[in-house]
C-alpha cells in the first residue's frame, strides 16, 4: 500500500475544468478536517495495477469553456485536491481488481477498497440527480463508485467517463440485484442513511453497497448535510452551496456523437443572439404530454414581465408613449429554444414571433433541437436527444422550466442561474440553484437514535422549502462574486 500515486499530467491539466473551477481564487487554509480526509484517502490509495486507460477522446472536455456560460469562478480549491485524490483511489482499486464481478462474488478485493454501485431508473433528469447524489456520497465515504453500464441506467453510455485512466461502468456480466437487498435495515428512503450518523457507522462498515435509488426523485444529496462531519466536508468542498451545478460540469459531460449535435445547433443557429431565453415545458394529463394554450400564453407572459426578451409590440397594454427601437442591425437577433415532446408549443411561440414586432426591433428565432414525442426510457437515441436539449438550454442566458420537473432542474443548474417557474397561472423566479429533494422525509426519525429528530428542513442551516414543492427541500445559496445578481 502506498500513500499516495503523483496525479498524472492529463489530470492535473483537467481538473479544475472538471469542476468547474476554472481560474478559482485562494481561499481560507483548509480544515483540520478535510486535511485529515485528504490523508485518509492517500493512504488507501494503491499504486497502479495493470490498466487500460478508460474512454477515449472527450471533445466536451476540451471545448466546454468556447460555450457559455463563461464565468470565471472563485470557487474553493480544495475541491479540487479533494476531487484529485478520489480519482486516484478510483483509478488504484480496479487497477488492483482481477474482475470486479468476481470480487462482488466473494473474493476479496484490493486492501483498503469499498464500493458502492449504481443502477438507475426512471427518466433522464432523475437519473443525473441521483447519481450526482451518489457519486457526492462515494467521494466522502471513500468508496469506487461502479456504474450499471446498460441502456436502461444509460448513464454511462451517455457521458464521458469522469475519471481518468480509471472506468466507472460495471462488466456487462455483473449481477443484477434486488434493490434494497444488502440494506441493513428495513426502510424506504434515504432518509436514515444521509442523516443518522450511527446508521451511517454501520453502512460505512461494508465492502460492498447498492444504494436505494428506484424512486421517482431522489436527488438526496441535500440530507448529506445534516450529518455532522459530513455537512463540514461539504461546506469547505463547496462554500456556495452550488453542489449540483459544479458536480455536473464533472460527470455529465456529453460523449462525443452527442457533443458535436450540440454545439453544431448552437453554433448554426444560437450563437450570435443579443439575449437568449430556454424553455423547457412537460405538461402531463392521463398519463400522456398534452398541449396547454394557458402554459404558453404565460411563458410569453413571463418573459415579457422579467424582461428575458423583449415585449412584442401588440401586447403591451397601451402603445401611447413608448417608444420602438429599430435594431442596430437587420441581423440582430434573440432566441427563444424551446425543449418539450409537444411539437405545438415551438410552433405556436414561432407563430406569434413571425407575425409580431418586438419593442427592441430585434426578431426571435423559435428553435428546437429534437422532435421526441414520449418519453422512452429503453431506447438510447431518446436519451441523445434529452441530452441534447439539456446542454442547449444550458446555454441560454435564463431558463424558465417547469414546476418540480428534474429534467429542468438538470438544466438550469449546469447553466448556474435562477430558473423561472412558468405555471398554468404565474411565473415565480426561484430563490437557489440547486435541484429540490423532492422525496425528502418530513420528519428525521433515525432507528438507533431515538434522541435525534425534527423537521428535516430544520436541521441544517443550508436547507429550506423548496420554491416549487413545497414537501421537498433545498441547499440555499450562500452569494458570492460568482452567483448572478438577484
Amino acid at each position: 500500500m502506498s500513500g499516495g500515486t503523483a496525479i498524472p499530467p492529463l489530470l492535473k491539466a483537467i481538473r479544475g475544468y472538471q469542476m468547474g473551477l476554472e481560474n478559482f481564487a485562494p481561499a481560507a487554509p483548509p480544515s483540520p478536517q478535510i486535511l485529515d480526509f485528504l490523508a485518509r484517502l492517500k493512504a488507501k490509495t494503491l499504486p497502479l495495477g495493470p490498466y487500460a486507460p478508460s474512454g477515449g477522446a472527450c471533445l466536451a472536455r476540451k471545448e466546454r469553456a468556447e460555450y457559455p456560460p463563461r464565468k470565471v469562478d472563485d470557487a474553493n480549491g480544495i475541491a479540487a485536491q479533494v476531487f484529485d485524490a478520489y480519482a486516484a483511489y478510483h483509478r488504484g482499486c480496479i487497477s488492483n481488481m482481477k474482475n470486479v464481478t468476481e470480487a462482488w462474488r466473494g473474493e476479496e478485493p484490493p486492501e483498503g477498497c469499498q464500493f458502492v454501485v449504481w443502477s438507475g431508473r426512471a427518466g433522464l433528469g432523475n437519473k443525473m440527480l441521483n447519481l450526482a447524489s451518489t457519486f457526492m456520497y462515494a467521494v466522502l465515504a471513500q468508496r469506487v463508485l461502479l456504474v450499471n453500464p446498460g441502456v436502461e441506467a444509460a448513464l454511462g453510455q451517455l457521458f464521458c467517463e469522469p475519471f481518468p485512466g480509471s472506468s466507472w461502468l460495471l462488466p456487462e456480466e455483473f449481477p443484477v440485484l434486488k434493490m434494497f437487498d444488502n440494506l441493513p435495515w428495513p426502510m424506504s428512503d434515504v432518509g436514515a442513511l444521509t442523516a443518522c450518523e450511527e446508521e451511517m457507522k454501520e453502512l460505512e462498515t461494508r465492502t460492498w453497497f447498492i444504494f436505494p435509488h428506484d424512486t421517482w426523485n431522489n436527488y438526496w444529496l441535500p440530507g448529506l448535510y445534516v450529518h455532522p462531519t459530513k455537512r463540514l466536508l461539504l461546506k469547505e468542498l463547496f462554500p456556495d452551496n452550488q453542489v449540483f451545478h459544479r458536480l455536473s460540469r464533472y460527470l455529465y459531460l456529453p460523449q462525443d456523437r452527442i457533443w458535436t449535435r450540440v454545439t453544431s445547433f448552437y453554433n448554426q443557429h444560437m450563437a450570435g443572439a443579443t439575449k437568449s431565453v430556454g424553455l423547457q415545458i412537460r405538461q402531463k394529463g392521463d398519463g400522456k404530454e398534452l398541449y396547454y394554450q394557458r402554459t404558453s400564453d404565460n411563458a410569453l407572459t413571463c418573459m415579457a414581465e422579467h424582461e428575458l426578451i423583449p415585449r412584442l409590440v401588440d401586447t403591451l397594454p397601451t402603445q401611447e408613449g413608448v417608444e420602438i427601437s429599430e435594431a442596430s442591425s437587420k441581423d440582430a437577433f434573440d432566441v427563444l429554444f424551446v425543449a418539450s415532446m409537444i411539437p405545438q408549443y415551438e410552433e405556436h411561440l414561432r407563430e406569434v414571433f413571425s407575425k409580431n414586432k418586438t419593442v427592441a426591433g430585434r426578431r426571435v428565432k423559435v428553435l428546437s433541437a429534437t422532435h421526441e414525442q414520449e418519453e422512452k426510457w429503453s431506447d438510447l437515441s431518446h436519451y441523445d436527444s434529452a441530452v441534447v436539449d439539456v446542454w442547449l438550454l444550458s446555454f441560454t442566458d435564463r431558463q424558465i422550466i417547469t414546476q418540480t420537473s428534474t429534467f429542468g432542474y438538470v438544466a438550469s443548474s449546469i447553466a448556474g442561474t435562477n430558473p423561472y417557474y412558468a405555471n398554468y397561472y404565474s411565473c415565480e423566479r426561484a430563490k437557489n440553484h440547486d435541484p429540490c429533494w423532492h422525496s425528502a422525509p418530513q420528519y428525521l426519525v433515525c432507528p438507533k437514535m431515538p434522541n435525534v429528530g425534527g423537521p428535516i428542513h430544520m436541521a441544517s442551516p443550508e436547507m429550506e422549502r423548496c420554491s416549487d414543492f413545497f414537501g421537498g427541500v433545498t441547499l440555499v445559496d450562500a452569494k458570492s462574486s460568482y452567483l448572478e445578481a438577484s
